[in-house]
């Protein structure tokens, strides 16, 4: 029980770590990111984990802070 709520923690830190750095950097649209991405040889799938998990990350700080 406790390694999950640490493993959970630990994944919504490195979600906002990821949301700020996408903000403060060039990487502002989705397709810019989709083209970081692609350059950096990850697969589709990953791709798209990766925008859906961030997204969904997103909207729950945006909930949570408002």
């Amino acid at each position: 029980m406790k390694k999950t709520i640490i493993l959970t923690l630990i994944g919504a830190a490195l979600s906002c770590l990821a949301i700020t750095l996408i903000k403060n950097s060039e990487l502002s649209t989705k397709a810019d990111i989709a083209s970081y991405l692609t350059k950096h040889h990850y697969h589709q799938e990953e791709i798209n984990g990766v925008m859906s998990n961030t997204v969904k990350n997103y909207h729950n700080m945006y909930d949570e802070t408002f």
